[in-house]
């Protein structure tokens, strides 16, 4: 499930990521803008600040596990550990 860190959050994406992991939870980078990845970059050639949503974006993009047999305990402790870093 993707997490839009707001751009005044007290962490930002590898801080999130970091405390996250020491509470257990596993997190990573999913979004990244099409321009950014190697093949596209290579094969177009795009004006630097083509895409700006994507750009500002990016960094604070995190994804947090999702699945459909996540039990409620899994999903609370999902939701009290990015309450937790958020708060710190």
């Amino acid at each position: 499930f993707p997490v839009r860190l707001a751009p005044d959050s007290p962490v930002d994406r590898d801080g999130f990521i970091d405390g996250l992991a020491r509470r257990g939870v596993a997190s990573s980078v999913h979004f990244i803008p099409l321009h950014r990845l190697t093949y596209w970059k290579s094969s177009l050639s795009f004006d630097p600040g083509a895409f700006p949503v994507a750009d500002a974006v990016f960094p604070r993009i995190v994804s947090v596990p999702l699945f459909s047999a996540m039990s409620e305990d899994e999903v609370d402790r999902v939701v009290d550990a990015v309450r937790a870093v958020l708060e710190s």
